[in-house]
């Protein structure tokens, strides 16, 4: 069994990441993936189903100190890409990115797609905030929808537990 290790500069913050089980696992957490590949030079890559339709596609590398996390409606690169969109009064959502006109996946899904750094740490409540939040129908633009830091704006899931930074 190969066993990988992320260190985020702290024991306590590290991802051990388990292929042959398909399993993630922090501190005091542990989640299953549906697929994990190991990359060079410490990186491995691992396939999350969140929920029907929403999967995350999170990286890590053995000398970055967060992972990166991209969400999918399914096979990432393959799919449409997911985002979290501020419907105003009505709350946020989860929503899908469609195709650019180009054709071009990476063409629409810029600057709208759910796609960021993220502590290792916070990996476990990114999830249960995402499971929890209603889809919307709605077409995610660059001006609707959360990027970046504006994650930290998440309100707390009913588990008590707050995602992104």
């Amino acid at each position: 069994m190969c066993r990988c290790v992320l260190y985020d500069g702290q024991m306590t913050g590290a991802v051990a990441v388990v292929p042959g089980e398909r399993r993630l696992a922090g501190d005091g957490w542990s989640m299953h993936a549906e697929r994990v590949e190991v990359l060079g030079a410490g990186g491995w890559r691992a396939l999350i189903g969140i929920r029907r339709g929403l999967m995350l596609l999170v990286t890590g590398t053995g000398r970055a100190a967060e992972l990166e996390v991209e969400a999918w409606a399914g096979e990432p690169g393959q799919s449409d890409g997911v985002a979290v969109v501020d419907m105003g009064n009505a709350g946020l959502r989860i929503a899908l990115v469609p195709l650019c006109g180009c054709g071009e996946r990476g063409c629409g899904n810029a600057g709208v797609q759910l796609d960021k750094p993220l502590a290792a740490r916070e990996l476990p409540a990114l999830a249960a905030l995402l499971r929890e939040l209603p889809w919307g129908d709605v077409i995610p633009t660059r001006s609707n929808v959360l990027r970046g830091g504006d994650l930290a704006a998440l309100p707390p899931s009913s588990t008590g537990t707050r995602g992104g930074r």
